[in-house]
């Protein structure tokens, strides 16, 4: 099951840097890096207090299309347990649907591993585990032109499956962060006009 996860999410990831190629001019013209720093209690029965720094960054692949790598940080701290941290990392790729407007909304795919585990009917997260987290989610980067052309607002929410873990315990993540992107924006190509 493992495998082919691995191997199904890596062409997935993969084949729109493939279609980039054959279809657009964009190809690594767009970087974005970003980071975000949230909070949320979990837990069931003993509240749980969670802080999750994320940091990624991508690389337009084409006209719709962003790839990158992200790390999560999982700063998890409780009246039972001192401070413990966790990190999931992986690759993402983001569809961006309107690819013209500076206000960005974009679906998102991720494959990401870590060791990041907290059962709904536990106090603890467990430890020393090696798991796989296939997210899917959505957002979007606003533009916060009054500061800078290139400063963007970054709401956003992934849910991670975790592979072979069950519905009610798997990780959910809310984004509130900002992106800051480098390079040439994706723009409309001119039209040409015949004489």
């Amino acid at each position: 099951m493992k495998k082919n996860l691995i191997i199904f999410l890596s062409i997935l990831l993969f084949q729109t840097s493939l279609y980039a190629q054959k279809k657009d001019k964009y190809l690594f013209n767009t970087f974005i890096f970003g980071t975000s720093v949230t909070s949320i209690d979990v837990g069931m029965y003993e509240p749980v207090h969670e802080i999750v720094w994320n940091i990624n960054a991508a690389t337009s692949v084409g006209k719709r299309f962003f790839v990158g790598v992200q790390v999560l940080n999982l700063f998890i701290k409780s009246n039972y347990f001192d401070t413990k941290l966790y990190r999931i990392s992986g690759m993402f790729t983001q569809f961006s649907l309107a690819p013209y407007s500076k206000f960005r909304p974009f679906l998102e795919l991720s494959f990401n591993k870590g060791d990041y585990y907290f059962p709904s009917d536990s106090y603890n997260p467990e430890n020393g585990l090696d798991l796989y987290y296939v997210g899917m989610g959505f957002g979007s980067d606003m533009p916060l032109s009054f500061i800078s052309k290139n400063l963007f607002f970054h709401p956003a929410f992934v849910f991670y499956y975790i592979e072979g873990k069950g519905a009610m315990d798997n990780f959910n993540q809310y984004i509130i962060g900002f992106n800051y992107r480098f390079g040439k924006m994706v723009s409309k190509p001119l039209k040409k006009y015949k004489k």
